[in-house]
């Protein structure tokens, strides 16, 4: 009997040992060493945690286009629940790896890097999903280094908690997964709130919500049961959110803030059965509960400023005025329902054009008469009619429109194209050639179908959106367009959607003034060395005040300038808002100083940085840490001796010849090119 007992305790233990190997070898397989990387391909690629519950890899969201995410694993909708690049997704064979320094970086295909997971300090030794959805950079010992759950998206799962100024930004649609138009934040003083943003820039507007926790609130906390709660400092509960009694257990939990602003609470079944039908379904306590009555554009106003604060933006359709208060609604209108309970005033937003059919005093009832009189005759209405039918054969047959025509003049003045986002991805074949690239934007070929020709344009696409680059990229639209010059490529229309920003150039099909310059091979002694500002028209001769190497400017209060022998213009800095700098040049006798050139209007210099003509004859823009903000791109080779900024408002990078400055001129042949 003991021999029997002993014999079966060895078999028990031999099989616990065993399980316990197992438990051990299949959590090991899920973390991934340095080196590991995945790729955007047709079909997803992902590392799965050890219960494959969730996934972290690429999901394409439209043909060539993918988002690093992490998802649902286990369902068929594959839910995204986090993700790194959704302003900015990934192209088919982009690569994320984590690299032999423990850096997890997402690079484009030609390895221009795309997004990458910020954290300090060092000793990354592998990553891993996990199987509560968050996918984690650790260290030898376990510790985690950065994980995807301190930086939420729209979604928060159950064991996250959301400390003070964390916050869940809205996608822009059910399928964008831009930053939207909405925010739900605990904030410094402890209150919990949904707002919205001043869209596109990345600041809140107003509050539509809040628990009212001021300094007592402390943390949002998403518990394993499905509880969501603000708690305080001790751990009580001081607000329920949402709770999932019923729910606890054999259901997948997730909370969203979505794209139209309302917070919602969504469970889904582990296991599909007649009375578990598998799709996410939404707890009946979302917030707000009726988001129509709560989003105000302001309280105690008139119709008329709730009228004209509609008209002033682009984002509003309708405005609804009732009890001094105004709610303004974009496109597409959502949440509408019917509500007797609720009066006021629509405004709707429509189109105003200069037609004759929106007649003035007298002149209206005297077109209604005689419409009247016309329309009661059939004989007419026929006719109308067939020449409604001969209009419309006219205009699809003959005339056909060879020029841009403008949607609409966004600028007034100039006769610009505003195209939208999805006409230029079309046109450039989804960003595919690639004609070069800078620091903060990259220039692809794309070509623009009118009747029957076909017009090739060159596009810029803008990389990042930053705070104040819409009033500077609406500055840089309206100084192009205007600017009209046989030398310079000609600016065709724009793109301002969203996040987007886009500039449309005429297509240069012989090259640059720098590719001609290098077919031209030109001697040491001769060898273009300029900064492309702009060229004069005339070859008359100018004194130029010399910049000798080591001269450095440094963005401080005043302005502080180099000026042309005139003093007609200047080079230097200008302050553009409050501690942002611009390194530009402007007429200098002027009191507005407009500007005629920037060198970083994409990238504001803060205070104390400087711009550097290098001993080595390099023209280089740094900011107060030593980074390189911008820097000039040279035309051929040789020793860069001085710079001047001329008195046409030129500004020039030249070389030595017989002890004096020689700035070259291309002849007209090759600027016209």
């Amino acid at each position: 009997m003991a021999l029997a007992l002993s014999c079966l305790s060895l078999i028990t233990l031999l099989l616990l040992v065993q399980s316990v190997l197992y438990s051990t070898t299949a959590q090991t397989l899920t973390n991934k060493s340095l080196g590991s990387s995945l790729t955007a391909q047709n079909s997803d690629s992902f590392w799965a945690s050890s219960s494959g519950r969730f996934a972290f890899g690429f999901k394409q969201i439209t043909k060539g286009w993918y988002l690093l995410a992490v998802w649902f694993n286990k369902i068929p909708e594959k839910t995204v629940v986090w993700s790194a690049n959704g302003n900015n997704l990934a192209p088919r064979g982009s690569v994320v790896k984590l690299t032999q320094y423990g850096q997890l970086v997402l690079n484009h295909p030609t390895g221009k890097e795309i997004w990458k997971a910020e954290f300090s300090g060092s000793g990354v030794e592998y990553a891993a999903m996990l199987d509560t959805g968050n996918f984690v950079l650790a260290s030898q010992d376990s510790a985690s280094l950065w994980q995807s759950f301190d930086h939420p998206t729209d979604t928060i799962l159950p064991t996250k908690t959301m400390d003070k100024s964390s916050k869940l930004v809205a996608r822009y649609a059910e399928m964008n997964y831009s930053n939207g138009r909405f925010q739900f934040t605990l904030q410094s003083d402890g209150d919990l709130v949904l707002q919205t943003r001043a869209f596109p820039l990345d600041s809140a507007n107003s509050r539509y919500w809040s628990t009212g926790t001021v300094d007592t609130g402390f943390q949002v906390v998403f518990n394993e049961s499905g509880s969501i709660y603000v708690a305080a400092n001790d751990g009580s509960i001081l607000k329920m959110i949402s709770s999932a009694a019923g729910y606890s257990k054999g259901y997948y939990h997730r909370a969203i803030l979505e794209y139209d602003g309302v917070f919602r609470h969504y469970v889904y079944p582990k296991s599909i059965t007649t009375a578990n039908a598998g799709s996410w379904s939404p707890l009946p306590d979302f917030i707000p509960s009726n988001i129509c009555n709560e989003i105000l554009e302001g309280t105690g106003q008139t119709e008329h400023w709730c009228r004209e604060a509609c008209l002033g933006d682009c984002f509003c359709a309708v405005a609804i005025y009732r009890n001094d208060e105004c709610w303004k609604k974009k496109i597409p209108l959502s949440n509408g329902r019917m509500d007797v309970s609720v009066a006021g005033t629509a405004l709707i937003k429509i189109r105003k054009g200069n037609s004759p059919l929106n007649p003035s005093g007298a002149d209206r009832s005297t077109l209604i008469f005689i419409g009247s009189v016309l329309l009661s005759s059939s004989v007419f209405l026929n006719f109308l009619l067939l020449l409604a039918a001969f209009l419309v054969v006219f205009r699809f047959n003959f005339w056909k429109p060879k020029v841009f025509q403008a949607l609409h003049q966004a600028m007034p003045g100039m006769n610009l194209r505003s195209f939208t986002y999805e006409e230029l991805q079309k046109a450039t074949n989804g960003f595919k050639e690639e004609l070069g690239s800078g620091a903060f934007a990259t220039v692809y070929k794309g070509s623009l179908e009118y009747s029957d020709d076909t017009i090739y344009v060159a596009v810029k696409r803008l990389n990042n959106m930053v705070r104040h680059v819409d009033k500077e990229f609406k500055a840089e639209v309206s100084a192009i367009g205007r600017t009209n010059h046989r030398n310079l490529v000609q600016l065709l229309g724009f793109c301002n959607e969203g996040e987007h920003r886009l500039l449309v150039y005429e297509f240069m099909s012989y090259g640059s003034v720098a590719t001609h310059t290098m077919a031209l091979a030109l001697p040491y002694s001769l060898t273009l060395l300029l900064l492309v500002l702009s060229v004069p028209h005339s070859t008359t001769a100018q004194t130029p005040s010399y910049i000798d190497l080591g001269s450095s400017l440094i963005a401080a209060d005043r302005d502080c300038y180099w000026a042309s022998p005139s003093g007609d213009f200047a080079f230097g800095f200008q302050e553009i808002v409050k501690g942002g700098y611009l390194l530009a040049i402007w007429f200098n006798k002027i009191r507005e100083e407009t500007i005629v050139w920037s060198a970083n209007g994409n990238n504001l210099a803060p205070k104390e940085s400087f711009v550097k003509f290098t001993a080595d004859g390099q023209f280089v823009l740094h900011d107060t840490t030593g980074k390189e903000i911008w820097k000039a791109d040279l035309i051929g080779s040789g020793a860069v001796a001085t710079a001047a900024m001329l008195d046409n408002g030129n500004f020039v990078l030249a070389m030595p010849i017989c002890g004096r400055a020689l700035i070259i001129q291309l002849t007209q042949y090759y600027l016209q090119i």
